[in-house]
């Protein structure tokens, strides 16, 4: 038998995505960005309590999160502490992305990237 894990269900991480995203927008906040990441991370989290997969999967994905410059996880902070704060919640993203097996390539170099900061 292969030992492959089961992907879970969006819904059954529900909780620790809204969490995680909702720390990623007070970080954003505390940093002084939070004027366009905040509108992005406020969308996705409502498609998510209103359990609309579809859309929460399109935005979660998309390169306003992940990109080049000028993506979530790019941003700059002046303030090392919060900036710090906001890339290991980057992280915590792209595990939970990885448990519904949502996670990409990109995903995986960023996360490497991050950790080894």
């Amino acid at each position: 038998m292969w030992p492959f894990k089961k992907k879970k269900e969006v819904l059954e991480i529900k909780l620790e995505l809204i969490s995680t995203l909702a720390n990623l927008k007070i970080l954003l906040e505390k940093g002084g960005l939070h004027y366009y990441f905040s509108d992005v991370i406020s969308s996705i989290i409502l498609d998510l309590e209103n359990n609309n997969i579809k859309s929460f999967e399109k935005k979660i994905r998309s390169i306003d999160m992940w990109g080049g410059a000028g993506a979530l996880w790019e941003v700059h902070m002046e303030n090392r502490k919060i900036m710090k704060e906001f890339e290991l919640e980057i992280v915590k993203l792209i595990d939970l992305m990885d448990q519904i097996g949502w996670k990409s390539w990109r995903m995986g170099g960023i996360k490497k990237m991050l950790l080894e900061q």
